[in-house]
């Protein structure tokens, strides 16, 4: 609780629960007992989260299928950690066919889950260096077709997806009408990155352009201080037409949104 991200309107903050140190153990409910060597998983890119499959090594009595789902979400909560689970997995699904020789006991998962998120899925929660590696795409609305969405993505910044410290999103929109105003949406944009990137307190994730405004993103880790950089960035500069918002996003789900 100690390290926890400043949050005004909350009194009391409770730390998520840890992984627990031993991962095999057994939970006996209601006459059913279950190992987390009983639960084995197969594990999946779902975009940029780890999708989960689990099945039993063992035939359960159709009678208590449903219990045993329940204390195997309880031991998969238990396994990876409460931030994990609630952060990095995408859909959990359950399978009654025989498992694939790739899946992993629940009691070996941890190791597996924290490779594939570091390697597969490259969320190695290292800052970026060098020049960020940005990709665009063009998006229209179905019922008015010409009316495009403008979308331009740091991919760079998925290395830091998942990071406990980078949980606030910064958002500053620019009214652009002309070119005078596009250059100092991007003079904001150059000179707030420098500043809240220069000692990895935040990063620049999208900037979106629709229907005469650009909107650009960072996820920050102290949004007071970086709500007020922005605010005397703008000050500093004298622009006007300029809107600054904020909005805890911890799963970062308007980055994520742009991810097939």
């Amino acid at each position: 609780t100690h390290s926890a991200p400043k949050l005004n309107q909350f009194k009391k903050t409770t730390a998520f629960r840890l992984r627990v140190e031993q991962s095999e153990f057994g939970i006996n409910m209601n006459d059913f007992s279950l190992n987390t060597a009983d639960v084995l998983v197969e594990h999946y890119a779902d975009g940029a989260l780890v999708g989960l499959q689990l099945s039993f090594a063992q035939p359960i009595a159709d009678d208590m299928l449903e219990h045993a789902k329940h204390i195997a979400f309880i031991m998969l909560d238990h396994v990876l950690g409460e931030y994990d689970f609630a952060i990095k997995v995408g859909p959990v699904d359950f399978s009654l066919d025989a498992p694939s020789a790739q899946a992993t006991p629940l009691s070996q998962f941890p190791i597996v889950f924290d490779a594939f998120w570091a390697n597969d899925l490259q969320h190695t929660a290292i800052f970026p260096s060098g020049e960020h590696n940005w990709a665009g795409l063009t998006l229209s609305h179905k019922e008015t077709p010409d009316d495009k969405i403008i979308v331009f993505r740091n991919e760079s910044a998925q290395s830091l997806l998942g990071r406990a410290d980078l949980m606030w999103r910064l958002q500053v929109s620019y009214s652009v009408y002309e070119n005078a105003q596009l250059d100092q949406a991007r003079e904001f944009e150059d000179q707030f990155t420098a500043e809240i990137e220069h000692f990895q307190e935040g990063i620049s994730t999208q900037i979106v352009f629709e229907q005469q405004t650009r909107t650009m993103d960072w996820h920050v880790s102290d949004i007071e201080k970086a709500s007020a950089m922005a605010h005397a960035l703008v000050a500093k500069l004298g622009h006007t037409d300029i809107e600054i918002s904020c909005e805890y996003d911890p799963q970062w789900h308007s980055y994520l949104r742009w991810v097939a």
